[in-house]
This record gives structure tokens, sequence and C-alpha cells, in this order.
């Protein structure tokens, strides 16, 4: 039984869209807002990739929500369970058109998966020109823009591919004869472009923090600031897991048979793929407000241990005098990268 629906005693798998979209539509907005406002304490405005998730999160919110509704309707259900209910008990009065109302809502969702998937991957590839700006980045900054286009054209296009898949267009929601393109290939080319780039734009910074050619300046930092970049945008590295994992629930979803049953995996993937996006691409920008408060949570947990290290694991000692002048030339060296990659 569905938390959003009791049609008992039908099979009801619901839930495993429901939950989901639950959550992530209250946890994305809250870190598109705590990445904007860290954003303006930081750097005193918005940025265009601040844009960019605003926008892909005020498109992901109504995807989320139009999940839900499509839960309390027909999604999670056979389609021939819905057809011999009793209509008195279904919304609409009459399964047939529940169905179609249901298949409408997945319809949608499909386009707005694809423009959430663009605009977040572009939105991170904006950043990184906007962070990496010193003229030794050119070919970085090149190499960002040119994926910025190739993601541009291939949202366009398969929107435009999710829209006209069948003719006519309402053969999507509606039980009649329709002229359809090999779907199945379609969804798999598109999904495996996206599993390319994301790895593409997860990986795409990691020469230059670390020094390796062509990149062979890297960015002067700390361990543990490295250590910390380096994790925030591994966390996009389960991402791409995660759309791996979705490529295998396509071929069900792709037959167009009973799909307000066979779609759910697929419907699920997809709505933990987009939101994971954007949320690890709220991360790396939140990386030093975060580690400010934590930072002021250990001095206030640790303020009765004396002359103990902030950590709390370490004896503190005094720096000698060649300590003190390497902290200081490490300190002037990284404080201007690391200061831009906050942003």
């Amino acid at each position: 039984m569905g938390i959003l629906t009791s049609y008992a005693p039908l099979q009801d798998i619901s839930n495993r869209i429901a939950i989901p979209s639950i959550i992530f539509a209250i946890l994305t907005p809250l870190f598109v807002l705590a990445r904007c406002v860290c954003g303006r304490i930081q750097t005193g405005r918005l940025w265009t990739d601040d844009y960019l998730l605003i926008a892909a999160a005020t498109l992901a919110f109504p995807g989320t929500v139009l999940m839900i509704r499509g839960c309390s309707w027909g999604l999670g259900k056979h389609e021939h369970d819905l057809h011999t209910y009793p209509p008195e008990k279904l919304p609409f009065g009459d399964g047939e058109i529940l169905i179609e109302k249901t298949l409408q809502i997945y319809f949608a969702d499909q386009i707005i998966y694809q423009m959430c998937m663009g605009l977040f991957k572009i939105a991170v590839l904006v950043w990184y020109i906007r962070i990496f700006n010193t003229d030794n980045k050119k070919r970085f900054r090149m190499i960002c823009r040119c994926l910025v286009g190739a993601i541009a054209v291939f949202t366009f296009a398969s929107i435009f591919a999710s829209i006209f898949q069948c003719d006519p267009i309402a053969s999507a929601w509606q039980s009649i004869p329709a002229k359809c393109f090999d779907i199945d290939a379609y969804w798999k080319a598109r999904a495996n472009f996206n599993i390319i780039t994301y790895f593409i734009v997860t990986v795409l910074p990691m020469p230059s923090i670390f020094g390796i050619p062509p990149y062979i300046d890297g960015l002067q930092m700390g361990r543990a600031r490295m250590a910390a970049l380096c994790g925030l945008f591994g966390i996009g590295i389960f991402v791409c897991i995660t759309a791996i994992f979705r490529m295998q629930f396509i071929v069900p979803a792709a037959l167009m048979r009973d799909r307000t049953w066979y779609s759910i995996e697929l419907i699920m993937w997809s709505i933990v793929e987009n939101n994971l996006g954007i949320i690890c691409a709220c991360l790396p920008a939140m990386a030093r407000q975060t580690q400010s408060v934590l930072r002021k949570m250990c001095c206030y947990s640790k303020a009765g241990r004396g002359r103990d290290s902030v950590a709390g694991l370490l004896p503190y000692r005094a720096p000698n005098e060649k300590t003190r002048d390497m902290m200081s030339r490490s300190t002037t060296d990284s404080s201007s990268d690391w200061a831009a990659l906050e942003v």
C-alpha cells in the first residue's frame, strides 16, 4: 500500500517514488538556498552559476511535486488493475482517464529531467570557468566552454526528441495507434551521454588542482584543504554510479506497456540522479562557510581543554622560528587560490 493512496487490495509500489520525491522536495531547495547565502556572504553577489542552479532547482521542485501527484493517481499500479477497479473509488471516476492523466505527468517529467540535467552540469562548468580565471588556465577554460556548448546542444536535442518521440504526440499518454522511433536506443544513447559528461565534469578540475600535465602549475594549498575539495568533487562520482544503475531500468520502461508499473524504477532513479546532481553542485561553494562553522563548533567544544589543539587530538606546541616562516609562506601562496575556489 502506498503512503499517498489506498487502492486496496491492488499492488502498489508508488512509495519507491513518493518517499525520495518528498525528501528531495525539501532538501534540494535548502541546499541551493544555502549555496546562494554562502555566495552572498563571500562575494556580496550572485553569479551566473548560482542563477543556473536556481533555475535547475526551480524545475526540479515541480518535477518532484508532479511525481508525488502521480503517486496519488496511477503511478505504481498495474494499468489492468486500474481498468477493473471500481470507478467510484478512483480519481476522475474512470480508470482510463486516470491512466491518461498519470502518463501526462510522466511525459512532462521526462522534459523536466532533461532540462535539469543540462542546467546543473552547465552550472558546474560555468563555476569552473569563474574560479580558474588565471592566464595559465586558458586551456582549461576553453575545454569548459566547449563542454557547455556540447551539453546545451544535446539538452535541446533531447528535449525535442522526447516531445516528438511518437507521432502523434498524444500517443505518449493515450492508447491510440502511433509511429515511434526506437525509444529504447534513444534512451540508452541519452543515458550514455549523461554518464560520460558526469564523469568528465567530475574529474576535469583534478589535473589543474594536483598539477598534473598539461596543468603543471597546480593550485597551491594545504593537504587538508586539497583533500576536502577533492572529496567534494568526488561526491559527483556517486551521481555517475546512480546514472549507471538507472540504465538497467530503461528497457522495461521503453516497452510502452503497463507504463504506470514498469517505469517506477526508472522514475525513482531519475529523481535521485537529478536532485543529487544539484546538491553536489552546491557543495563546493559552501565549503568555506561549512569549514568556518565546524571550526567554531570544535573551538566551543574544546574550550575547556586548556592548551590542547582545536581538534583535541594532539598537544599544543609553540612553533619555532623556522616553522612560523614556513607557515607564513604557505598561507601567502595559497590564500588567493583557495579563496577563489570557495566562492
